[in-house]
């Protein structure tokens, strides 16, 4: 069963992020003698970073594996088996993805999983494969949906995806189709037919009282409300949309916006609107639920409280961006309650040591190049970020006792 099996092995790959580094080795040194366990090589890839030159080797040599030997398997097609389109091996993986799809061209999970590889690198081929895998099954939502997102990443086919999706917003009210109708507004919203958006977040609203327990509850009240919210500005209504602002962060809490944070588009609209009140109390909300090392929400708190319109960038006012950001993440993390500082803080140090290592790598790429103010810029960051974690790493033993 996909559901079973992508469930069961983005657990696995979760369990990797707690590896230590003595595990990892253990880890290694037994697959050599049993290189088959796609279960042990599942754990690696969550325990190894893509911005770890140390480690990139290591998982890249893993994701090819599974790839060459269960290209059908769940967790071939989510982010753990990607490879960065900058990634010097980004080509090699490609091709042989590109190959795996051509042998099992009869294989629904092979077509699907090829798609999702190349879902933000060639969107063209991306959409061949999903429509290949359509073909197999036609009837088949969870493709429908992932094509119809597709379609929402692509320039100038927001009126594609909205068709696509509107093949999947069918049948009967259920849990199933309240999930399926979570992005119908704002995909409505982005190909221009504001009435369907306005009438499809409506009825997401009414869904969403239906569904209350649902995890995907949170998801569809932000969702919903950042669309009328949006359709409200564009009708002149500001103080409509700053109370769709307001309900759009309660209650909201689900493994996306925990994870990645809500949606931003309705904050920064008004945010171009001068309404710093209501987007920084916004923020605030934000980062309770998701931590404080958002780039996007870091970024327009700063052009918030620094009256600009968007966060410098370029390397010497960059330095000033990087100073103010790391001071708010220390004192948000102190304002809070010590339940919710210690879940984040645990996760802000171990993003702070990674950021350590790739700034390091960059100052040494840097250096003696003509390129003065990057290698100025580049130093400037990994000493502010090394500064950080003093000070994140003694908050954490005063939160200990230790």
């Amino acid at each position: 069963m996909p559901g079973l099996q992508s469930n069961r092995s983005i657990s696995y790959a979760l369990t990797g992020n707690n590896l230590s580094e003595e595990q990892k080795a253990k880890l290694e040194s037994y697959l050599t003698k049993n290189p088959k366990d796609l279960n042990a090589r599942i754990i690696l890839l969550g325990g190894y970073s893509e911005f770890k030159p140390s480690e990139q080797n290591k998982r890249l040599e893993h994701i090819e594996w599974i790839i060459e030997n269960h290209p059908e398997h769940a967790i071939a097609g989510t982010p753990f088996a990607q490879v960065n389109v900058d990634d010097c091996d980004y080509q090699s993986t490609s091709v042989l993805w590109m190959e795996q799809a051509e042998k099992h061209k009869n294989k629904l999970r092979v077509l699907v999983n090829a798609a999702n590889f190349f879902t933000h690198r060639d969107k063209d081929l991306a959409e061949d494969y999903y429509k290949k895998a359509l073909f197999l099954d036609p009837n088949n939502q969870d493709i429908k949906h992932q094509l119809a997102h597709l379609y929402t990443l692509f320039d100038g086919h927001e009126k594609q995806a909205l068709a696509q999706l509107e093949e999947v917003c069918t049948g009967p009210e259920s849990e199933d189709f309240f999930y399926e109708m979570s992005n119908l507004p704002s995909t409505a919203f982005a190909a221009g037919n504001i009435e369907r958006a306005i009438s499809s977040a409506n009825k997401l609203l009414d869904l969403s009282e239906k569904y209350r327990t649902n995890w995907n509850y949170g998801n569809a009240v932000n969702k919903t409300h950042t669309v009328l919210g949006r359709v409200a500005i564009k009708n002149g209504d500001i103080e409509a949309a700053k109370n769709h602002l307001r309900l759009s962060i309660i209650d909201i809490a689900t493994p996306q916006t925990t994870s990645f944070g809500p949606s931003l588009d309705l904050a920064k609209e008004l945010a171009k609107a001068g309404e710093k009140g209501c987007v920084i109390d916004y923020l605030d909300a934000f980062e309770q639920l998701c931590g404080v090392d958002n780039n996007w929400a870091c970024e327009l708190r700063y052009t918030m409280e620094h009256s600009g319109e968007r966060a410098p960038a370029h390397p010497p006012e960059r330095e000033h961006y990087v100073d103010c950001k790391l001071e708010h993440q220390l004192a948000a993390l102190q304002a809070w309650d010590a339940t919710k500082r210690a879940k984040h803080l645990k996760e802000l140090i171990k993003s702070t040591k990674d950021n350590i290592e790739t700034w390091a790598r960059r100052v040494e790429e840097s250096k003696g190049k003509e390129n003065k103010e990057l290698f100025h810029y580049a130093s400037h960051t990994l000493e502010a970020e090394r500064k950080h974690l003093i000070n994140l790493e003694a908050l954490a033993q005063k939160e200990s006792g230790t």
